[in-house]
């Protein structure tokens, strides 16, 4: 017997690893490697929402299909593991610079955190 939304967690996983997730995110981030050294805010967004935030949504969503959540609940919880993934690279990043933090680190930063709150307030 098939357990209930097995298929779906299949095609949610396939996808976060695949050429719609992870693997877009690698391939965007190892071409923007070696460039002039500045990476916009835009790139690093889509980096890690298809690396980080991808892996730790696919997660996320897999226990809520298979625990029987509604389809509202799981667009809650994809919403918000996006946003959690997203504010784990923002603390990565935090503990990557000690002393010198550059201004577009910090313009970066603030960005980041201003869109997870944005996400966040959506969600009540």
């Amino acid at each position: 017997m098939l357990i209930p939304g097995l298929i779906q967690v299949i095609v949610e996983v396939g996808k976060a690893v695949g050429a719609e997730g992870l693997v877009a995110g690698q391939v965007v981030d190892i071409k923007s490697e070696g460039g002039n050294g500045t990476v916009g805010l835009d790139t690093l967004q889509y980096i890690h929402e298809h690396k980080t935030a991808a892996l730790l949504t696919a997660s996320v969503v897999s226990g809520a299909i298979l625990g029987g959540a509604s389809d509202m609940e799981v667009q809650r919880l994809r919403k918000y593991s996006t946003c959690v993934g997203l504010a784990f690279q923002v603390g990565l990043f935090c503990t990557a610079f000690d002393a010198c933090v550059s201004a577009q680190f910090l313009t970066c930063m603030l960005c980041f955190c201003d869109y997870f709150l944005i996400q966040v307030r959506s969600m009540i």
